[in-house]
């Protein structure tokens, strides 16, 4: 299935950062299909969250061989470039963003990218992937 076909470029995406180690990222392009509503990363599963043609919502879950920082992110149809990079540990992955690019992050985001986690932390894109800048 291409839920399937999706977590596997994924996983093999966080193998190979994780193998490299902290701060190595890849940038991997995915074509997301019609109904996909989400994409939620804990521990070592992905699940993906889609409406079929009843409009009911189902979930699939893959497991990786990796732990990956907890997020979820939502997705339209279509290409994305996704961010996949080593935080050590685990590794996270994020749709990419503009260079320089400020964003607020909430208590999810910023407990899996800020070391020690934050309630609330001031992100920003470096490489087309969020960081948590250190604290000063």
């Amino acid at each position: 299935t291409k839920t399937k076909y999706l977590a596997g470029e994924i996983v093999k995406a966080a193998n190979d950062v994780y193998a490299f180690g902290q701060d190595s990222q890849k940038k991997i392009k995915l074509s997301f299909p019609e109904g996909l509503q989400s994409v939620t990363l804990d521990k070592q599963e992905i699940m993906f969250r889609y409406k079929d043609s009843k409009g009911k919502i189902n979930e699939i879950v893959e497991v990786a061989d990796v732990e990956f920082a907890s997020t979820t992110f939502p997705v339209s149809p279509g290409q994305k470039e996704l961010v996949v990079r080593s935080l050590g540990t685990r590794v996270a992955v994020t749709i990419a963003c503009n260079s320089g690019e400020p964003k607020q992050g909430d208590a999810q985001t910023c407990g899996a990218l800020c070391s020690p986690p934050k309630d609330t932390c001031a992100l920003k894109c470096v490489n087309k992937a969020w960081t948590c800048p250190p604290a000063a």
